[in-house]
């Protein structure tokens, strides 16, 4: 099938720096320097747009009606293919089995969720944060996301950081992961007893990432300096 759509993520966030707020404003970005942060704080819509099937697609609709299917051979060859599936169904509803055909488009929309991220620095280099994501389902016609809670503590530097996930799947499976990353290559799992087969499979995976930084460079030129207000606050 295929198809055209659209979709979005969209979220705001909260830095509460050590130093608090500051009214300095900055001609250039290599002025800005980085200020450690006590805490972080966000809000994010994801995943909220749709997909439209237009070629090759189906939609059926069954309504008040009933069929025999005691005899059903799964091994036949042709149950491999999913025309042949649709038709038997269909067949075993109406006489003709085109009559179950309502539309040859439809919609269909994507696992839209509402996400909020926590991340609290502790002390020196360790850190913990904490995520909720909520599906918001609002069409029939739609893929449900799954329900999660996280929270993972992390031990960080510029160039070394680790970490292990704990997550709440679908707010019923418990997962536990970790992640190690190197200067900028990150590899890492959200869930180490599916590689230890130490419980019941609901999924594993294993990912990497390589990040490139737009680094900023140093001001070759001094620019003056500017009077702010921060310059005759009394403390």
């Amino acid at each position: 099938m295929k198809g055209f759509g659209m979709g979005f993520d969209v979220g705001v966030s909260y830095i509460h720096t050590e130093k608090g707020h500051s009214n300095v404003k900055y001609r250039r970005l290599c002025q800005q320097r980085y200020e450690p942060y006590k805490f972080k704080v966000g809000v994010s819509l994801m995943d909220f747009g749709y997909i439209r099937f237009t070629d090759e697609a189906r939609k059926y609709q069954y309504e008040n009606v009933s069929g025999s299917f005691e005899q059903v051979d799964t091994l036949t060859p042709y149950y491999n293919n999913l025309e042949f599936i649709t038709q038997d169904v269909n067949s075993r509803f109406y006489e003709n089995p085109e009559d179950a055909l309502e539309s040859q488009k439809f919609n269909m929309y994507l696992p839209a969720s509402l996400g909020v991220q926590f991340d609290y620095h502790y002390v020196k280099n360790w850190y913990v944060s904490a995520s909720m994501s909520l599906p918001i389902n609002f069409a029939k016609s739609q893929v449900r996301a799954p329900a999660n809670f996280m929270v993972a503590p992390r031990l960080e530097t510029q160039v070394f950081e680790m970490g292990m996930p704990f997550t709440l799947y679908d707010m019923r499976h418990p997962m536990l992961g970790a992640y190690m990353r190197f200067y900028n290559f990150t590899v890492g799992t959200d869930n180490l007893a599916g590689f230890l087969n130490l419980t019941n499979h609901y999924g594993f995976n294993f990912y990497f990432s390589f990040k490139i930084n737009f680094i900023k460079n140093r001001c070759k030129k001094k620019l003056p300096r500017f009077c702010v207000v921060d310059d005759f606050r009394f403390r």
